[in-house]
């Protein structure tokens, strides 16, 4: 379906209407952290989805941090590549790590991070979930479905804004979000929409949720008649099986 040149503008102002911007002397400031604010169904959390920085992009990135009230991250870690683990105090001299645990499933810290140039600190609570390439979609999953349990008890605990990235901010970023989306959704509702979730999610940001083949499988601790939710994503198309209680 070819858009209409309206609807083409329409497009391009939601993508410059949610993106992260930031603003010094009343000029933008460039950055290339491809940071977009997203839809989220509880309509309380502020989530910033990005790409994964670097060690030349760290500085800007701690500034996004005071600037928008972070409070939470979820990172993904050991895939493909090998992200600048600015988590670590070796890597910066702005981050302190307070406490630090270790599950099967995901890893959780308590960073101080610092501003130096207005000599302020604030605590962030960092999620860094641990996904293997070559594991099952099923096991990848399921450490999804647990890090949004810990994100959702470390933002009763704090509130503030949370920080969602992967490689490009894009792949398993968006996943996580569409995730957490429909489980919020389903909650709530007693239905889901993986159509609707994923447009939402790619309203604020193009081209997110972009992983090719992924077959997530959604295992809901809550009453619900549907035990399983089988997500299948091929390509750029979205569909939902949905097995009924036997």
């Amino acid at each position: 379906m070819v858009m209409t040149q309206n609807e083409q503008i329409d497009k391009i102002s939601t993508y410059e209407r949610m993106k992260v911007k930031f603003f010094e002397d009343g000029l933008e400031i460039m950055h290339p952290l491809s940071a977009s604010f997203l839809e989220i169904y509880d309509d309380s959390m502020c989530v910033i989805a990005m790409c994964a920085p670097k060690q030349e992009t760290a500085d800007i990135f701690y500034k996004l941090l005071f600037t928008f009230n972070v409070t939470t991250i979820v990172a993904f870690t050991e895939l493909k590549h090998k992200s600048f683990a600015y988590w670590n105090e070796a890597s910066s001299d702005s981050i302190q790590v307070t406490t630090e645990e270790s599950t099967s499933n995901f890893e959780t810290r308590v960073l101080i991070v610092s501003d130096k140039a207005t000599n302020s600190q604030k605590t962030v609570k960092h999620i860094g979930i641990k996904l293997n390439p070559k594991e099952g979609k099923a096991n990848q999953i399921m450490k999804i479905n647990d890090g949004v349990t810990a994100l959702q008890k470390a933002r009763r605990e704090a509130g503030g804004s949370t920080v969602v990235h992967c490689k490009n901010g894009k792949g398993m970023s968006g996943v996580f979000c569409a995730v957490m989306n429909l489980l919020e959704r389903l909650k709530v509702e007693d239905r889901v929409d993986v159509f609707r979730t994923v447009k939402d999610l790619r309203d604020c940001k193009e081209g997110i949720v972009c992983t090719t083949v992924s077959r997530l499988h959604l295992r809901c601790n809550f009453r619900t008649k549907y035990t399983d939710l089988l997500l299948v994503a091929v390509t750029h198309n979205f569909y939902l099986i949905r097995r009924p209680v036997c």
